[in-house]
Parts: C-alpha cells; sequence; structure tokens
C-alpha cells in the first residue's frame, strides 16, 4: 500500500507516491494566462523607477509560481492507495488475477473528489459496473472518477484544475467505499499514478520557486 499525506507547507512529503516513471507529457493551463485573483494587491509607496520595477519582478514571479500550483490538482484532499494498476486478485471471489484498468483511492462517503486539470467534462453517467461515473476530457487525457455519490457537473461543462466535481461513494460493483480513478490517453489505458506524479513534481517545483523568489 501507498500513501500519501499531503501538506502544501512540506515539500518532502510530495515525493512519497512514486509506483511508475512518467513516461507522457501532459499539457497543462497556460502561465500566461492569468488566473482571478480573491485579493487585491496591495498599494506600495515607490521611491523611483527602479523601485518599481523591482516590485513588479516580484509580484509577478510569485503570481507566477502561484498559477503553476494551481494549474494541476489531485483528485482527493488525502491520498490512499488501495488497489494499484495492473493484474491483481480477483477482490469479490479472491481467487485468480484480473486486470485492473485503474487505481483505487480510499475515500469514505461524500468525499470531495476534484478536477486534476482544466478540461471538458464529456459524459455523467451511471453504469451497473462503475456506478455513477464522471469523464472529464484533458487534451489526450481522459478521466474517469467511478463509484461516485453524486456528480456536480453535467456534460459540456467546463471545469479548472481543483474545482470540485463530484462526491465519493459506493455504487455500482464495488466492495467498499473509494474513488475509482481510470485513464485513457488516445483509447488506451494508462496508469493514473503517473498523472499524480507529475500533479506532485509540478507542485513541488511551484513551491521551489516560490521560496526562491521570496529569499
Amino acid at each position: 500500500m501507498l500513501f500519501l499525506s499531503l501538506n502544501t507547507t512540506s515539500v518532502a512529503q510530495f515525493n512519497t507516491l512514486r509506483c511508475a516513471k512518467p513516461v507522457f507529457q501532459v499539457e497543462t493551463e497556460s502561465e500566461t494566462e492569468a488566473l482571478p485573483m480573491n485579493e487585491k494587491k496591495p498599494v506600495l509607496e515607490r521611491t523611483g523607477l527602479s523601485d518599481y520595477k523591482k516590485e513588479l519582478d516580484y509580484d509577478s514571479l510569485k503570481a507566477s509560481c502561484l498559477r503553476k500550483f494551481s494549474s494541476v490538482a489531485l483528485p482527493l484532499q488525502d491520498l490512499s492507495l488501495s488497489s494499484r494498476f495492473g493484474l491483481r486478485t480477483n477482490p469479490f471471489t479472491h481467487e485468480g488475477k484480473q486486470q485492473h484498468n485503474g487505481i483505487d483511492l480510499r475515500a469514505v462517503v461524500n468525499s470531495e473528489v476534484y478536477a486534476m486539470f482544466a478540461g471538458k467534462v464529456v459524459k455523467v453517467d451511471y453504469d451497473e459496473r462503475s456506478g455513477n461515473f464522471v469523464t472529464l476530457q484533458h487534451g489526450d487525457y481522459m478521466i474517469s472518477f467511478c463509484h461516485l455519490t453524486k456528480a456536480l457537473v453535467k456534460s459540456g461543462d467546463y471545469v479548472q484544475a481543483g474545482d470540485l466535481v463530484a462526491f465519493s461513494g459506493n455504487t455500482g460493483r464495488s466492495t467498499g467505499p473509494h474513488l475509482h480513478i481510470t485513464v485513457r490517453r488516445k483509447g488506451d489505458y494508462v496508469n493514473p499514478t503517473i498523472l499524480l506524479n507529475y500533479i506532485l513534481d509540478v507542485r513541488t517545483e511551484a513551491l521551489q520557486e516560490l521560496a526562491r523568489v521570496i529569499d
């Protein structure tokens, strides 16, 4: 079992989830596109053009780091991997091996589920196997969240990384409450851990860059 405890104040904790080496490049929101800010920038007294330029450079670099950090998001507030991608023992019969086309993350019923990247909701539906599910498109990647209690988005909606899209649950063919995630790239199933590691890397780099700017 792999366990990740996310704490935005500690960079060291970001690299504990390492199941596979990233081999795909994920396109994320361009850093040149400004995101809406909740707080107005304070007006500071300036003594000259040089000081003004330094202030602009500092604010610009800091905003760039924050945009980079916010351009990706983990699907749950806390990650605890209960079942990996690939062959596994049948969880219902406990006999034989079967292909697991995604990963399972531990989650109590009604845990908040977040979009991992900016993208579009392409399907919100129910079937006997996946239960309630939401599928999001992010460039060449299709990410599905399954066994949900409830979806909070509808087909055609656009989302940003970190947007709340659903609540986890235990619907469909499931042995207990959890979040099942599948990732497909151009139709082929991909280990979702690759994208989780990518998100951790982006956020770690953003925090390291921010620390250098502040120092």
